[in-house]
C-alpha cells in the first residue's frame, strides 16, 4: 500500500509535468516522438499517431522527446514545420514553461477538490479562555459561540478560522474590536482590547499577530483537587452528572452548580472502566470548593528525567510556573521557554491535596529537526500530562460555500508557492540547513503517511509536491526547464542558435550538479531515517 501510494503520487505529478510539454508541443505543431513515464528500459508501450507512449523501468521522472530537440544537424529538415528546432524562441519557451506551469495548475485543481472535504471545520466555540487575556477581561466565557468579530457584516463568523479575519492587523497596531457571542441562546456584545503576541512561523521567524486570548482546543472534563477526597482523584474524568453526558470541563462546571447526586467517573481517564460515585451534600459542597481543571495532572514520569530527579510523581497537579498560572501543556511549555537557559524554575504543585514547590534548573537547547533541518528550542522535562490534544472539536458548516473552493485553492496554491520559493531562497543563502533537503526516501515516507491519514491529506501532499517540482524545474540550470528558457531567450536576443558544443558542456555540467544533489538528498534521507529509527 505504501509503495502504491508513492508510485501514484510521484507518477501523477510527473505525468502532469510532461503532459504540459506534450500539449504545448502539439499546439505549435511539433512532432512528439515519445512520451515516457520513467527512464531506462521500457516496460509497456503503444504507438498512436506519430508518438510512442511508454512506461519505463526507473520511475523517478519522465520525458517528452520532440523532433529536432537538442539537434543542430539537418536530419529534421524534411519535416522542418514539425521540428522543435525551427520554432520561434518564444514558442520553444512556452513549450518548456508548460511543464512547470501545469504542475502549479495541477496543484490549483487539487486544492479545489480538497476544498470540498473542508466545508465543515472547527466550530467557533470558545473552548478555553486564557487567564488575564483580553477576552477574559472583557467577560467572554468558555462555551460562548462567536458570531461576529469586527461588527460588519452581521454573523460573519461561521467557523473558527473566520475569527482571525475580523481581528486588527499587528502591522497597523492591535486595537479594540467588537465581538458578538451567543451564550445560551442570548446575544452578548463585548468590546475587546486585543493583545499583540509574537509567534514563530514555519521558518522560525518572529511573526506578530493580534489575539483575543481564546482557543478552540477542547478541555475535556478532567478534574484536579486542591484537597483530597476519598471518592475522586486527580486525573479522573467526569463522564456524566446524574446521567447527563459531559463532554467539556465548562459543561461540568455548569452541571455542578445545580443540585446533583451521582457522578459517572472514569478514574484517571480510563473510559473502559467507569464507576458511579454518589456524594452527600457535604461532599458535594467540598467538591465544588476544591475542584479545578486537571489538564496538567501528571500521567507518567520518565525514569531518570528532570521531572523524576526533582521528585515529580504520577497524580501531581501543576498549578503555576514561576507564579504564572498554567492550565494546558502548551501554557506550561511556553512559560518555561520564555526563561533563559540556566534559570531556576519554580513549580507550584498540589499532591494529595497538599501544596508544594518544586524547583529545577532550565536546560534548553537548539536542536535541528531531522525532517526539515530547522532549529527548534527544546527543554528536558520528562513527564506527560493527562491533557488530550486529540480531543475532538465540534464542527460547523462554512459560509459562502459557493465561492469557498475557488478562494481556498487560490490561497493554498499561493501559500505553497510562496513557502517553497522562500524555503529554496533560504537554502541558497544558508539561512536554512541543507540537511532539510529530502530525496526519494523522504517522498516515499511523506506520501505513505499522507495516504494513511486519508484521501484529502494525500491530495494536499500531492499538490505540495507538484508545486515543488514545478518551481525546482524553473531553476536556471542547463538541464532543467529554467535553463532551457534562459538559453532560448538568449538565442532570440542574439538571433542565432547557441552552438551544440556549448549546449552539451552546459548540459553535462547541469547533469553532474543534479546527480550530486540527488546523492546529497539520498545521503540526507539515509542519515535522517537512520536517526529516526535508531531513536
Amino acid at each position: 500500500m505504501k509503495i502504491l501510494a508513492f508510485l501514484i503520487l510521484f507518477s501523477l505529478v510527473v505525468f502532469i509535468h510532461e503532459l504540459g510539454h506534450f500539449l504545448f508541443a502539439r499546439l505549435f505543431g511539433v512532432k512528439v516522438i515519445s512520451f515516457s513515464l520513467g527512464f531506462g528500459k521500457k516496460l509497456v508501450s503503444f504507438t498512436r499517431g506519430e508518438t510512442e507512449y511508454k512506461i519505463s523501468m526507473i520511475p523517478f521522472g519522465g520525458y517528452v522527446k520532440m523532433l529536432g530537440e537538442g539537434d543542430d544537424s539537418d536530419s529534421d529538415f524534411d519535416e522542418k514545420e514539425k521540428s522543435f528546432r525551427y520554432k520561434k524562441w518564444w514558442q520553444k519557451n512556452l513549450i518548456v514553461f508548460a511543464g512547470p506551469f501545469f504542475n502549479i495548475l495541477f496543484a490549483f485543481v487539487i486544492y479545489f477538490i480538497v476544498a470540498f472535504f473542508n466545508f465543515y471545520s472547527v466550530a467557533p466555540i470558545v473552548e478555553d479562555v486564557t487567564l488575564d487575556s483580553p477576552a477574559f477581561k472583557a467577560g467572554i466565557h468558555e462555551g460562548d459561540i462567536i458570531r461576529n468579530v469586527g461588527g460588519k457584516p452581521a454573523d460573519n463568523v461561521h467557523v473558527w478560522e473566520d475569527i482571525s479575519a475580523g481581528l486588527p492587523s499587528a502591522d497597523a497596531g492591535c486595537g479594540s474590536v467588537e465581538v458578538t457571542v451567543d451564550r445560551n441562546g442570548k446575544e452578548h456584545i463585548f468590546k475587546v482590547d486585543t493583545a499583540e503576541k509574537t509567534f514563530k512561523n514555519v521558518f522560525q521567524e518572529d511573526q506578530k499577530v493580534c489575539l483575543l486570548g481564546i482557543s478552540a482546543m477542547p478541555k475535556e472534563p478532567i478534574i484536579a483537587l486542591k484537597a483530597p477526597m476519598e471518592q475522586l482523584s486527580n486525573g479522573d474524568m467526569i463522564l456524566a452528572v446524574d446521567g447527563k453526558p459531559v463532554n467539556r470541563y465548562y459543561e461540568l462546571e455548569g452541571l455542578l452548580s445545580s443540585d446533583f447526586k451521582t457522578l459517572s467517573v472514569a478514574h484517571y481517564g480510563d473510559t473502559s472502566k467507569t464507576e458511579q460515585v454518589t456524594l452527600s451534600d457535604e461532599e458535594k459542597a467540598f467538591l465544588i470548593r476544591n475542584i479545578v481543571y486537571g489538564g496538567l495532572v501528571v500521567k507518567s514520569v520518565e525514569s531518570g528525567s528532570v521531572s523524576d530527579s526533582i521528585g515529580i510523581k504520577k497524580g501531581d497537579f501543576i498549578v503555576s510556573v514561576d507564579n504564572l498560572t498554567v492550565s494546558t501543556p502548551y501554557d506550561f511549555r511556553e512559560k518555561i521557554l520564555k526563561r533563559e537557559k540556566g534559570a531556576d524554575i519554580k513549580l507550584f504543585i498540589y499532591r494529595d491535596g497538599m501544596p508544594s514547590i518544586f524547583s529545577f534548573t532550565l536546560d534548553k537547547n537548539k536542536e535541528q529537526d531531522k525532517y526539515t533541518g530547522l532549529e527548534n528550542t527544546t527543554f528536558k522535562w520528562g513527564a506527560d500530562f493527562v491533557y488530550n490534544y486529540a480531543a475532538d472539536s465540534e464542527k460547523s458548516l462554512r459560509g459562502n460555500r459557493l465561492t469557498f473552493p475557488f478562494r481556498y485553492s487560490v490561497e493554498k496554491t499561493g501559500e505553497m508557492f510562496y513557502l517553497t520559493v522562500k524555503g529554496i531562497f533560504y537554502l541558497i543563502t544558508g539561512k536554512l540547513s541543507p540537511k532539510g533537503i529530502g530525496g526519494p526516501i523522504m517522498i516515499f515516507d511523506i506520501s505513505s503517511r499522507a495516504a494513511e491519514m486519508g484521501f484529502a491529506v494525500f491530495l494536499a501532499v500531492m499538490g505540495m509536491i507538484s508545486i515543488n517540482l514545478g518551481i525546482i524545474n524553473l531553476f536556471p540550470l542547463p538541464i532543467l526547464d529554467g535553463g532551457h528558457i534562459v538559453m532560448y531567450t538568449l538565442e532570440g536576443l542574439l538571433r542565432r542558435e547557441i552552438s551544440s558544443k556549448i549546449k552539451q558542456i552546459l548540459a553535462t555540467a547541469g547533469f553532474v550538479f543534479l546527480i550530486l544533489l540527488t546523492f546529497f538528498a539520498l545521503f540526507n534521507d539515509i542519515n535522517r531515517y537512520f536517526a529516526v529509527f535508531s531513536g
